[in-house]
């Protein structure tokens, strides 16, 4: 059975997991679009060092932070530490 099939057969057979796939994508669409409103391609070459690494910026919202971390659910992303 191919993905495309199982997904149908999901749909069919788990309507609860189809919806909670649906709300999983819903919810990581939203957080990318916050991030691409925060962070615009044209103002990421100019970020202050502090708004771009982890550990740095108010809150520590900065650049990679929310790519490595808030982002998880479009992707696991994480960085490794210097050690």
């Amino acid at each position: 059975m191919n993905r495309l099939a199982m997904a149908e057969e999901i749909v069919q057979r788990v309507p609860v997991l189809a919806q909670l796939d649906k709300d999983e994508l819903n919810s990581a669409e939203q957080l990318r679009r916050q991030f691409v409103a925060d962070f615009p391609l044209e103002t990421i070459a100019r970020l202050a060092l502090d708004d771009y690494v982890i550990g740095k910026g108010a809150g520590n919202w900065s650049f990679c932070y929310r790519l490595e971390r808030d982002m998880d659910s479009l992707g696991r992303i994480l960085g490794a530490t210097a050690f």
